[in-house]
């Protein structure tokens, strides 16, 4: 009990994200009446669905899709990096910070998923999107550590982890390639507007500038992926 305690008062936002996508997988299996989720009900739980979101602007689906998992395997797998990546960036960062990283990262990525969809027919969900801005923040605060220490090492075993990853996607299909490229970008160019704490401030070096460039290249990454997407379908 003192450890879930401990947890909470430290992360309370990463646990609450971890459960909530638990909660949610548990509702599709509820829903589906077995372990075989079928496509009808992740449509009906708000997964990115191109002629849904452009027809009919239900545009919430960038962010609810990224709770849904297609099994358990995806769940699994998605919430242990999540939990171990925004423990350590929520202490560090601060709760809000740790909660705009994840959510901008998973609709930026699926942004791109719906930019440069390939088919009309393919549904996007799952939580990699976000839980890829989480490796670009660290990667950046190992980049931006004052003393090479714990980040710097971090960032080194998470640009091994993306190396991996990108082998794995180019040989497994119906993985979200740009859900994981875009979302990676996303996080990291919102990663220098977020050093506000003050373990942060003396931790991590803060350019002059970087802050406020970073925040434009935010806003310029969403227009231009929005712009795509409004030129590509003739206007919504």
């Amino acid at each position: 009990m003192k450890t879930v305690k401990q947890n909470w008062q430290l992360a309370p936002v990463t646990l609450t994200l971890t459960i909530g996508m638990v909660l949610v997988f548990v509702m599709q299996l509820v829903l589906s009446g077995g372990l075989a989720i079928s496509q009808a009900i992740l449509l009906k739980m708000g997964a990115q669905d191109a002629p849904d979101i452009i027809l009919h602007h239900e545009w919430w689906r960038l962010l609810t899709a990224g709770f849904l998992h297609a099994n358990g395997m995806h769940l699994l797998l998605n919430v242990l990096v999540f939990y171990y990546l925004g423990r350590i960036l929520e202490s560090a960062l601060g709760h809000w910070q740790l909660a705009a990283l994840f959510l901008f990262s998973i609709v930026t990525g699926n942004l791109a998923e719906l930019a440069f969809l390939s088919r009309l027919g393919t549904i996007g969900i799952g939580a990699s999107g976000g839980v890829f801005g989480l490796i670009a923040a660290i990667i950046y605060l190992g980049w931006m550590e004052k003393r090479p220490g714990f980040w710097q090492g971090q960032a080194k075993t998470m640009l091994l982890f993306v190396a991996l990853n990108v082998l794995f996607d180019i040989f497994t299909p119906n993985i979200g390639h740009w859900a994981h490229a875009v979302g990676f970008i996303g996080g990291g160019l919102l990663a220098p507007a977020l050093l506000q704490s003050t373990y942060a401030k003396q931790t991590f070096r803060r350019p002059r500038g970087r802050s406020s460039l970073g925040l434009v290249l935010c806003g310029l990454l969403v227009f231009a992926l929005g712009l795509w997407i409004y030129v590509r379908f003739g206007g919504y």
